[in-house]
């Protein structure tokens, strides 16, 4: 009988232990908070596949000179979490910050080439309402559960690297069958300008 009592509270702890354990973010994050995320496979060294949870992220269209409108929509991201919302509530800054970059290009200028996103903190996506942006422009978006293919890069990153190791990325899974959207992608920046070493980039295509 205290055999059987010891190996039902042996179970229940394990449940709780099980139950309340948290994600761990990986160090390239610097300690903020990231979206959560499976490795479902490590491809290389370098390339994996990933399954993100559903997430919250703040958002804003960039459209005209890309250099400018990157410049002008991270400080939008930045007001926003700095006070500059419904509640005047400021929130951590996280990582990455997130470009979703459309493979067309834009035939003017007010056309939107693409959009620059900030993850919102654990505390607002589980139940927990984020302030409503008072900002033209910035919205709150959700990022369904996806699978992608993320290839990871060291160093500043510019558009050239960016478009290099998308192709490296490209390349990979088509020559492993994995099919992509190519409609558009994804470049995951997780460093401010002025950490110069250990620096890291990703760049993410949505699996089919």
């Amino acid at each position: 009988m205290r055999a059987i009592i010891l190996i039902i509270s042996a179970v229940m702890i394990l449940k709780t232990v099980t139950s309340t354990s948290k994600w761990v973010a990986p160090s390239y994050c610097g300690g903020l908070e990231c979206p959560r995320f499976d490795i479902l496979q490590q491809l290389n060294a370098n390339i994996e596949i990933r399954e993100y949870e559903d997430s919250n992220w703040v958002t804003v269209e960039m459209k005209g000179d890309k250099e400018q409108s990157r410049k002008t929509s991270f400080w939008s991201l930045f007001n926003y979490i700095s006070g500059k919302n419904s509640k005047k509530e400021k929130i951590e800054m996280s990582a990455p910050v997130l470009m979703k970059y459309s493979a067309k290009t834009p035939f003017n200028s007010e056309e939107s080439f693409g959009s620059m996103s900030f993850f919102l903190g654990y505390k607002f996506q589980e139940g927990g309402v984020a302030p409503e942006p008072t900002q033209n422009g910035v919205s709150i978006n959700k990022l369904p559960s996806k699978k992608y293919g993320v290839i990871s890069y060291s160093g500043y990153s510019n558009e050239k690297d960016q478009l290099d190791n998308l192709v490296k990325l490209g390349t990979y899974l088509s020559s492993q069958g994995i099919k992509y959207v190519n409609d558009y992608y994804f470049y995951a920046g997780y460093d401010a300008p002025y950490k110069f070493w250990n620096r890291h980039n990703e760049m993410w295509v949505e699996l089919i």
